[in-house]
C-alpha cells in the first residue's frame, strides 16, 4: 500500500480534517483481514493482535466504520492515486485493460 502512495494520501487528508485515528492502519487491517481470514469488520479489528506485529497500536473499534466512511467519500481520489502509481511504477498502460469473463459452475446430482 505504501508503494501505491496510499500512506501519504491518508496522512495528507488526516492533516487537514478532524480525523484523529490511524485511517491508514485501519485500512491496512481491513485489507489484510479480508485476504487472510475474512470475517466481520469487528472481528477483523479483533484480529489485530493475531499478526506478528499488531497493525494498529491503539484503536477504538468504532473507528473501523469511520474508516469505511473515509474510504467511501474519497473512493474516486483513492482509485486515481492507485492508477497513477501503477502507471508510473509498473508501466501500466491505460489503453489496454484485461478482465476475467469466465464463469464457474458446480455440478450436483440435486435437481433444481
Amino acid at each position: 500500500m505504501e508503494e501505491l502512495g496510499l500512506n501519504t494520501f491518508c496522512s495528507s487528508y488526516k492533516g487537514f480534517t478532524k480525523i484523529r485515528f490511524d485511517v491508514y492502519g485501519f485500512a491496512r487491517l481491513l485489507i489484510f483481514g479480508r485476504l487472510l481470514s475474512p470475517s466481520s469488520k469487528c472481528a477483523t479489528i479483533r484480529q489485530n493482535d493475531d499478526y506478528y506485529e499488531p497493525v494498529l497500536d491503539e484503536h477504538n473499534p468504532d473507528n473501523v466504520y469511520d474508516t469505511l466512511d473515509f474510504i467511501c467519500s474519497n473512493k474516486d481520489k483513492i482509485i486515481r492515486r492507485i492508477n497513477t502509481s501503477l502507471v508510473k511504477k509498473a508501466g501500466r498502460s491505460p489503453e489496454i485493460i484485461y478482465y476475467d469473463v469466465t464463469n464457474f459452475y458446480s455440478l450436483t446430482n440435486i435437481m433444481d
